[in-house]
């Protein structure tokens, strides 16, 4: 015991170091190019933990320094969940939410309220209710851990050994 306590305590000698990356808060919008690498990274891994077919995402979002609007991101939402459709094996409850809380006019206004609907996107969060039409990293990055968690939920079904609500009464 005491000597692989030892080899935890070397100095490791002669190893590489990397320099740790700087990181700065900023609350500078998400950019175009920053969505889509995202929403290409998000489809590949689901589509491996899925057993899905490897294939080119089709993002929408242009490879572009611009601030990405949230109607493209609520537009790629929808394609991203379409993608997956196939493999649900679930429809969880729809969200009850109030619509005249969302703040997006124009054609994204429908998808958006179906995305909310189906528990894809926080009923109140920066993506339905914000003024604004740009998401910072930290919203953005929310939004699609939103997504990615209900389509995990859907994609899976439960089991009662891991549920305790599925359990049949007086078990658990």
């Amino acid at each position: 015991m005491l000597a692989v306590a030892g080899v935890f305590a070397q100095d490791h000698e002669g190893l590489k170091k990397h320099p740790q990356p700087k990181v700065a808060a900023t609350n500078a919008p998400v950019t175009q190019a920053e969505a889509r690498a995202t929403f290409i990274k998000a489809e590949t891994v689901l589509r491996g933990a899925l057993g899905m077919p490897a294939s080119s995402p089709h993002v929408s979002i242009p490879d572009s320094d611009k601030p990405v609007g949230r109607d493209a991101v609520v537009a790629e939402m929808v394609r991203f969940i379409a993608v997956f459709k196939p493999k649900v094996k679930m429809t969880p409850s729809p969200v009850t939410f109030d619509a005249r809380r969302l703040q997006m006019n124009g054609p994204q206004r429908s998808n958006l309220a179906l995305l909310v609907r189906k528990g894809a996107v926080a009923p109140v969060g920066p993506l339905a209710t914000s003024k604004e039409n740009t998401l910072t990293v930290p919203q953005f990055g929310d939004a699609i851990g939103f997504l990615m968690a209900r389509i995990a939920q859907m994609t899976h079904l439960p089991s009662s050994k891991w549920t305790p609500y599925l359990r049949p009464e007086g078990e658990g």
